[in-house]
């Protein structure tokens, strides 16, 4: 059984120090991925209560904020399904 959120949409909102998207999920959830110092992460429901993070993984040295969409499709795709819109 598949348990990746799978994206219904996304948008990329800034390109670089930090990149950073907007995504939302099928059923309604909202995640905020961030590239900064060379982290990425994505947050769930990030700014409500039950906001918690959902993925980090480091990439890149302290000093890199730039991340491709493909790029980042590719490194979160064990927690997300990115097939409805990729």
């Amino acid at each position: 059984m598949d348990t990746r959120l799978q994206v219904k949409s996304y948008e990329q909102t800034c390109g670089a120090c930090p990149s950073q998207w907007d995504i939302w999920t099928t059923d309604g959830q909202y995640i905020y991925a961030r590239y900064r110092w060379g982290g990425l992460t994505l947050t769930l429901e990030v700014g409500t209560p039950n906001s918690r993070i959902l993925y980090t993984e480091n990439i890149g040295d302290g000093w890199n904020g730039v991340l491709s969409t493909q790029e980042l499709i590719d490194h979160t795709s064990s927690v997300l399904d990115w097939s409805l819109v990729s």
